[in-house]
């Protein structure tokens, strides 16, 4: 009985909460003409507040640690200096004519790596490592031999 008594008197707050949203939405404010007409204020003296900075102190103990933390001083950032650098133009390096150089093949050699090459006009038997003048032999292959000149690499393959 006493929750038929609460739900009755539930129905009639909550008919009574609905019935007031009801009439202030469509019946409230029918016969009111409201007068929009634009007012201009003038403001004079108006005082500007810097902004204000403080720092906080967090100088108490960490209940983690048992220690008081140092506090941090922060410092304002610097301003970014850009340095100018002149850009120089690179030179290119002039290309090197490999045509002084010819690879006429490998010769079978246990111990060592052997190749056939005509060096400025002249047949020699080259070694893995050796130089020719400022001609560095370094790899030497069945088809193919691998030098360096003047801090530049190419790979030569057999030529008739």
């Amino acid at each position: 009985m006493e929750k038929k008594k609460l739900n009755y008197i539930l129905i009639f707050v909550l008919v009574v909460v609905w019935g007031l949203v009801v009439y202030r939405l469509f019946f409230k404010g029918k016969g009111t003409v409201v007068s929009t007409s634009p007012t201009m204020t003038v403001v004079e003296d108006v005082e500007v507040l810097s902004i204000d900075t403080f720092q906080l102190l967090s100088t108490y103990r960490d209940p983690f640690l048992g220690s008081i933390k140092k506090p941090v001083v922060y410092s304002a950032p610097r301003p970014k200096v850009q340095k100018i650098v002149p850009v120089v133009p690179k030179e290119k390096p002039k290309p090197i004519d490999w045509s002084f150089i010819h690879y006429k093949g490998s010769i079978n050699s246990k111990d060592r790596k052997t190749g056939l090459v005509n060096f400025r006009g002249q047949s020699m038997i080259v070694h893995e490592g050796d130089s020719l003048g400022d001609v560095y032999i370094k790899n030497i292959l069945p088809n193919q031999i691998t030098i360096i000149f003047k801090d530049s690499t190419k790979t030569l393959i057999p030529s008739i």
